[in-house]
């Protein structure tokens, strides 16, 4: 996960504590926007609590955050929202990381996992093994 010797940016969020209800997938993305890319992504306090079940909750509230602050693109850059189905519904937020390998950059996404309780960063390639798959790739806006 490094070049030469310098640690990509992701490498301060592995193994964050996935906290319900408080530092989940949505809570990570705006955090590294913030931290990372300076930006300011809002992301609903009550996204845990919302009628209709915490997938469907979670399915309707990404589509109103994506409508109103991105707009897709066919090919992620470093930061990108990564939009993955979870249980069939995209209901699942990560950040594209594209970390510098021995071919050049590989597209990873990290993303506060439930499952694993803890941030983690997967090759792309590989979300398949955890339940996931990805929907779009997103550029921030505004």
């Amino acid at each position: 996960m490094t070049s030469e010797s310098t640690p990509h940016w992701s490498a301060r969020y592995i193994g964050r504590a996935y906290v319900p209800r408080v530092f989940d997938c949505a809570a990570l993305a705006a955090l590294v926007q913030r931290e990372v890319f300076a930006r300011e992504v809002q992301v609903p306090a009550d996204r845990a609590n919302a009628p209709g079940g915490r997938l469907v909750a979670a399915a309707d509230q990404i589509e109103a955050i994506k409508a109103a602050h991105t707009r897709r693109v066919a090919t992620p850059e470093d930061g990108d929202g990564v939009l993955m189905f979870c249980r069939g519904r995209p209901s699942h937020i990560g950040v594209a990381c594209m970390v510098p390998g021995e071919a050049g950059s590989e597209l990873y996404v990290l993303h506060a996992l439930a499952s694993i309780g803890q941030v983690v960063l997967h090759r792309a390639r590989d979300l398949a093994r955890y339940g996931l798959a990805v929907e779009g790739f997103y550029k921030w806006i505004g």
